[in-house]
């Protein structure tokens, strides 16, 4: 199988390490700047010329913002793509994960027939890769709608044999992480959502975060434009328990509020203000270790005590709600907002009130433009957020009301209605 990557941007570049180079014939890309350019030796196309020279090849798409290519795909009767949120985490990290590929060697024993349950573009790798390696005949259990991919992929491979999910036996050996199938057999081995099997992934020093606020009430301070310093000098002084992410040093220099635990998890951030996140005087810094084990060490060398590496497992997935963490020490879900990672946190750490501040999760809209944070630099996309991050908001709600927690929007304005809203003024009566 050979395909084309579309998008040529940050995440594109990080998937094409990850899986064998001769698989990928070049980029598609919008952006006509990039237009005959070449990235590690693959040229970037338009999607016109996708359409006049290669609509036999197949395309993995790239990019969060998968809407708008699967309309143009759909719209020019274009059956053979992916996605890469359908791959594992590990695929569209910064840095090579050598104990995910240790993983796999270990679980993908030298059987001579496997069935697998998910067709994707991973499944077809690691199919291909099973064939190649142990000359394996392969099932591979599907609930795609798209009847025209699984044409041509059965077309193209004949030792592999596609059967409808709703189909299937009890011989699964391999499981993709299903969109929409839930199984549970003694029989089966997660090599994408794997991370809590993987013992290099966890931080034992995340232990002593646990229930250090319990029963306690915690914000979660977001970025959105609606944030003021108004409110965060009101926290101050109530010696409120608070979270916050990324770019929320930018409001450092207007006040004198900081947040008990600061949660980094874009390695954009990190280099941004490298050297300021060492000196400025906040007590916890939770650091994703999707930024690159470089990072991650140096940060630890410069942060001391003060640092938490925290294992960040990818779960942009459309179909289906993600996984909750409940343990830390393991690592967190992330799903496209650092704001999930953050409630994982909360409740990690105890919290039986959680109110978001400044999340506002606008869009672009008749109103006119607007910016999608407080500092306003950034303008918003008319599709900011993807489906994957209303889905993690919908597995917090069902989390905290299994645990009797509660989850609020104290927000001043914006469009996230996912949680009850409360006015922030009346916390403070």
């Amino acid at each position: 199988m050979k395909v084309f990557l579309w998008g040529a941007g940050a995440f594109g570049k990080r998937f094409l390490k990850h899986i064998p180079n001769d698989l990928v014939i070049g980029f598609i890309d919008n952006d006509e700047s990039k237009h005959g350019t070449l990235i590690e030796g693959k040229k970037v196309i338009s999607f016109q010329e996708y359409l006049t020279n290669h609509t036999n090849e197949y395309i993995v798409i790239t990019h969060l913002m998968s809407e708008e290519a699967v309309y143009l795909l759909q719209q020019n009767n274009i059956t053979r793509y992916f996605f890469c949120n359908d791959c594992p985490a590990e695929w569209i990290e910064e840095s090579l994960r050598e104990e995910y590929e240790e993983y796999l060697k270990k679980t993908l024993a030298s059987n001579t027939s496997y069935s697998i349950l998910g067709l994707n573009f991973f499944s077809i790798v690691t199919a291909e890769r099973l064939h190649k390696e142990n000359n394996a005949q392969i099932k591979i259990y599907y609930e795609s709608e798209n009847k025209r991919l699984v044409e041509d992929l059965s077309d193209e491979f004949a030792y592999m044999k596609f059967v409808p999910a709703e189909n299937m036996n009890n011989d699964i050996e391999l499981i993709y992480n299903a969109t929409k199938t839930e199984i549970e057999k003694n029989n089966i081995v997660n090599i994408n959502n794997c991370y809590k099997n993987i013992p290099e992934y966890r931080n034992e020093k995340l232990k002593e975060l646990k229930d250090k606020h319990k029963g306690k009430r915690m914000f979660i301070i977001g970025l959105g434009p609606s944030l003021n310093t108004e409110d965060l000098e009101v926290l101050r002084m109530h010696n409120e328990i608070s979270i916050s992410m990324n770019a929320i040093y930018r409001i450092f220099e207007n006040t004198e509020w900081r947040p008990d635990y600061y949660v980094i998890s874009d390695t954009n951030f990190i280099l941004e203000k490298f050297d300021y996140y060492t000196k400025v005087d906040v007590d916890n810094f939770i650091i994703g270790d999707t930024c690159g084990n470089y990072i991650a060490n140096k940060l630890e060398n410069e942060l001391g005590d003060r640092y938490y590496k925290l294992h960040e497992y990818r779960d942009w997935s459309r179909d289906k709600l993600p996984d909750y963490s409940e343990n830390l020490v393991n690592g967190a879900v992330a799903c496209g907002s650092v704001t999930y990672t953050c409630i994982q946190l909360a409740t990690y750490l105890g919290a039986k009130e959680i109110f978001l501040l400044g999340m506002d999760n606008s869009v672009k809209n008749n109103k006119g433009d607007k910016y999608a944070h407080f500092f306003k630099e950034d303008k918003l996309e008319s599709k900011f957020f993807g489906s994957y991050v209303y889905n993690a908001y919908e597995r917090a709600k069902i989390y905290a009301l299994e645990k009797g927690i509660k989850i609020y929007n104290a927000s001043r304005g914006g469009e996230l209605e996912s949680f009850e809203r409360i006015k922030f003024e009346d916390l403070f009566d």
